[in-house]
């Protein structure tokens, strides 16, 4: 049986609340049984934390929203066509810029946001 827990606050990361989850579990009785109020009041605890570790943002997803805004801001991208890369996306603000171009392509599949691409740019 894993080490019950005593206490889960709400200022612990995801992975630790996670554990703290599998702690109650492997602590509740089996079906049938009775559900401790203590237990109750854990699981509810690590809940939350994990409720908020999933709402928060970290830095890397900051810092990439940050980087799609500036490129969106500007115009978004547009086609090229490149000796070096072929067809590909380049800023609109900077269509010598190929490279800035894909790793906003990158970014957006990151986070799960459509691309504003020129078509006519």
């Amino acid at each position: 049986m894993a080490k019950a827990r005593s206490k889960v606050t709400v200022t612990i990361g995801w992975a630790d609340a996670l554990e703290a989850v599998c702690d109650i579990v492997d602590d509740t009785p089996h079906f049938g049984e009775e559900f401790s109020l203590e237990n109750a009041e854990r699981l509810e605890k690590a809940a939350g934390a994990i409720r908020k570790a999933l709402g928060s943002k970290n830095a890397v997803t900051e810092a990439l929203e940050g980087f799609v805004e500036c490129i969106n801001s500007t115009g978004g991208v547009t086609l090229k066509h490149d000796p070096l890369c072929g067809r590909c996306y380049v800023p609109v603000a900077d269509k010598e810029w190929p490279d800035l171009g894909d790793a906003y392509d990158k970014a957006c599949s990151a986070l799960g946001c459509a691309m504003i691409v020129d078509l006519w740019g």
